[in-house]
């Protein structure tokens, strides 16, 4: 009866070990991706897809999917309405186990998506006693742009040819002492606007 008991504990314990040792090994670490250049998240993997969010320099996303023939990946995205979006794998840095992230097949691209990116490479400002110094660099990397439009709080402040790549603004301070910035690129009958920047002084 002894024996019996022993070796019922024995079977019951090393199923136990098993049991955990299975476990550990399905368990596999997220992945994730650190921007390393400001870059646009979009619907699907390519420029033919719509802009969701531009992510600046040093953003961190976890990864749930992968694309190898155009090295895009797919991560969580909270500006997103689907919780996802898509980013090029050319100015990101990715860390744990990428591996093991699943291939993705992309959803259709819509063929009256221009062809057209933008990128905001730097921002910054500087603060001084009675005014605000807003500086904005991108990239002109589109084909079919007609001009760039800067807005300052919501409202219009400059129209840009194309082709341009940088503006300043200086502007006298607010009791609230802070602006914000957005960049829109715009054609004959489409619009892309960069993610918005906020100066606080």
């Amino acid at each position: 009866m002894k024996s019996l008991k022993k070796l019922t504990t024995f079977l019951l314990d090393s199923l136990l070990l098993i049991t955990l040792t299975a476990c550990q090994i399905g368990t596999v670490a997220p992945a994730y991706l650190t921007v390393t250049e400001s870059t646009n998240c979009r619907t699907g993997p390519g420029e033919a897809y719509e802009i969701v969010f531009t992510y600046l320099s040093g953003t961190k996303l976890e990864i749930v999917g992968r694309y190898d023939p155009g090295n895009f990946w797919l991560v969580k995205s909270n500006e997103s309405s689907t919780g996802t979006c898509w980013m090029w794998g050319e100015y990101v840095e990715v860390t744990g186990n990428a591996s093991a992230v699943p291939n993705v097949t992309p959803p259709s691209a819509s063929t009256g998506e221009p062809v057209q990116t933008l990128i905001v490479d730097r921002w910054e400002y500087t603060c001084g006693s009675e005014f605000i110094i807003f500086t904005l660099n991108w990239q002109d990397r589109s084909t079919n742009e007609t001009g760039y439009r800067l807005f300052r709080n919501g409202e219009l402040l400059i129209e840009l040819p194309a082709a341009s790549n940088a503006y300043t603004d200086t502007v006298a301070l607010t009791e609230d002492r802070s602006v914000e910035y957005y960049l829109q690129a715009f054609g004959s009958d489409w619009t892309m606007n960069s993610a918005v920047m906020s100066a606080d002084c």
